[in-house]
């Protein structure tokens, strides 16, 4: 069953009860309207004949009462009367054979005072009205102090008229307005049920509104909007379902927006993972470089340690001549340049836990340009460097230290290659509490937006197999936990710098 219909169930019910006790209770009022008017007709008509009323009941005779009795019934429908003397005896009576019996009058609570006493009730099956009109001395014969159930104002009553009325003739006025409170009724309880109905389909049309948003989010249309403009209760709740429509609305174009590049999104991080998965094994390849170097470097001592010796002892000969002597020194020097070149390179190359300790950036960069020094930079590069040995000391590790500066100078020289040439200068000075040190070289820039991703892990602007992207990351990573910086910064000039700062030993460390 619908809102609508529940709702009009529910007026028609509440309506129909309350116009039924209406009905009812208007009925009831109408036959006691009757009931009082028989009754006081009745005490009129016998305030007409009151003085034979009170002659009969003086005498005392049968007779004389049934010939009173017989006078009021002419005036009234009367069906049956009785004239009671004052205990309540029956001096007279229509019904012959009750007289001189005692009156059935149990019915009354208490015997009048002022006015008559009646009830409804059933005579032979029939409806009537029965009385006990009490019969009183009047104080003003000409009847102005008559009352209108007969009795005075003062006074014991002399006796009682006991009589039953037929309502058959007030029935037809009773049934003319009972048709037309029904009539009333059923106007009433129509036009109830007409305007219950229009107020009814205005409060639920907002809710049929609301019914139809649903169904058409339901469907996926979430520009729908229902348009309802009370402030009532469903008027908030129409707001809120609007807006509701709405932050679905935007967030379905979210998603959409979302999976139309979820598929660009997946496709760039394959390739990103497959990138990072060969610098992975390009550096794994490093690591077994870095230990087959230094098996290579340990193989190398000892015949240039063999090679260094015979020609030291060769030295002593004093029977050389110029040119021998002058070959041998040669053969001595580059032999300890060879050696010195594989003591850097078991030095960069093995792995230790870091030691810190008091080192000079002047002779960590001179070991560095040592080890690079045998044809490291092809012919057109030009390296200057303005590293004074005053410099004030740093407390780090110096392998660590040296594989900085050594990543630096490489991707320098690497940069001027694909120049065919060009210019390394390297500065370094006190600044305060820091060292600071400037690896300025000429060559290709650095795009703007890859500044700051030079240093990220496996990142690499150079040719595919030509780098690993790690350098410059460890590097970073080495300064840092010197509590250093490392910054890069390319201009239009074609020139990049790379600045190390490092902080000065304190007296602390």
């Amino acid at each position: 069953m619908k809102l609508s219909s529940k709702f009009l169930v529910f007026i028609l019910a509440l309506t129909g009860v309350s116009l039924w006790a209406s009905l009812y209770f208007s009925r009831q009022a109408v036959s006691n309207v009757i009931s009082v008017q028989v009754a006081n007709d009745a005490a009129l008509e016998a305030a007409e004949i009151l003085p034979a009323f009170r002659k009969t009941l003086a005498t005392g005779r049968e007779a004389d009462g049934l010939t009173v009795l017989r006078a009021f019934q002419q005036r009234t429908p009367l069906i049956y009367a009785g004239l009671l003397r004052p205990d309540l005896k029956l001096q007279a009576h229509t019904n012959v054979l009750l007289a001189g019996a005692a009156a059935d009058l149990g019915w009354v609570r208490s015997l009048p005072a002022r006015e008559p006493v009646y009830r409804r009730t059933l005579y032979r099956g029939e409806e009537i009205v029965e009385t006990l009109i009490p019969v009183r001395a009047a104080e003003d014969a000409s009847g102005g102090k008559i009352l209108l159930d007969g009795a005075a104002e003062n006074g014991a009553p002399e006796g009682y008229i006991w009589a039953g009325f037929s309502l058959a003739p007030a029935r037809k006025a009773e049934k003319g307005i009972v048709s037309k409170l029904l009539l009333t009724t059923a106007l009433l309880l129509l036009a109830v049920l007409i305007i219950s109905g229009f107020f009814v389909r205005l409060m639920l049309r907002p809710v049929g509104l609301l019914q139809e948003g649903m169904r058409k989010a339901r469907e996926g249309d979430l520009a729908w909007e229902v348009k309802v403009s009370s402030r009532d209760e469903i008027g908030r709740l129409t707001r809120f379902f609007n807006e509701l429509l709405k932050d679905l609305k935007n967030k379905k174009n979210v998603i959409e927006v979302y999976q139309q590049t979820l598929e660009q999104k997946v496709e760039k991080r394959s390739r990103q993972l497959e990138d990072s998965q060969e610098r992975l094994v390009q550096a794994s390849k490093m690591a077994v470089v870095g230990q087959l170097v230094s098996g290579v470097a340990h193989e190398l001592n000892n015949p240039l340690a063999g090679i260094m010796g015979y020609a030291q002892i060769m030295l002593k000969d004093s029977a050389l001549s110029a040119q021998q002597r002058e070959d041998l020194e040669v053969i001595l020097l580059q032999a300890r340049r060879c050696k010195e070149f594989i003591q850097h390179l078991l030095l960069f190359s093995r792995k230790r836990e870091s030691v810190r300790e008091t080192v000079s950036v002047h002779d960590l960069l001179a070991g560095v340009m040592k080890l690079l020094s045998l044809d490291f930079f092809p012919p057109g590069m030009e390296v200057v460097q303005d590293v004074p040995s005053e410099l004030p000391p740093v407390f780090g590790d110096a392998a660590q230290l040296q594989q900085v500066f050594f990543n630096i100078i490489a991707n320098a020289r690497d940069a001027m290659v694909s120049a065919k040439g060009g210019r390394l200068q390297i500065k370094a000075a006190a600044a305060g509490n820091m060292i600071v040190l400037k690896f300025t070289n000429t060559g290709p820039v650095i795009p703007e937006g890859n500044l700051d991703r030079i240093f990220e892990p496996f990142f690499t602007t150079k040719p595919k197999g030509k780098g690993t992207g790690i350098g410059l990351s460890i590097s970073r990573e080495i300064v840092e936990n010197h509590k250093g910086r490392l910054s890069a910064e390319s201009g239009p000039g074609g020139e990049t710098t790379f600045t190390v700062e490092l902080p000065v030993k304190n007296e602390n460390q």
